[in-house]
């Protein structure tokens, strides 16, 4: 298993804010996906430095998102069909049935 560093920590976040998957994130910084696996788990258990790590890590990934959708919303807004679809579909449940059930 890769010894954690906080320089490690620092590429992670990185590349998570750049939308990459777990898997991603870990080749990306020369780990493998088990062993971020094992440091997320590790997180889940309150242990440090791994808890306060994941935390950055998924704030990271979240702030990505908003930003994300917020320019999706935009574009759907502005008159592009297929955010506008999109949208409907994943976010707010629609189908080509029509809206989800109540």
């Amino acid at each position: 298993m890769s010894r954690w560093s906080k320089q490690i920590e620092k590429r992670l976040i990185e590349a998570r804010t750049k939308g990459h998957t777990l898997e991603q994130c870990a080749k990306l910084v020369g780990i493998a996906p088990r062993t971020l696996d094992s440091w997320i788990a590790k997180a889940k258990k309150g242990q440090q430095p791994y808890q306060s790590f994941y935390r950055r890590f998924e704030a990271a990934r979240q702030v990505t998102c908003s930003i994300l959708l917020e320019n999706l919303v935009q574009q759907a807004l502005e008159g592009n069909t297929g955010a506008s679809f999109f949208l409907l579909e994943r976010v707010y449940g629609f189908t080509r049935d029509g809206p989800p059930p109540l």
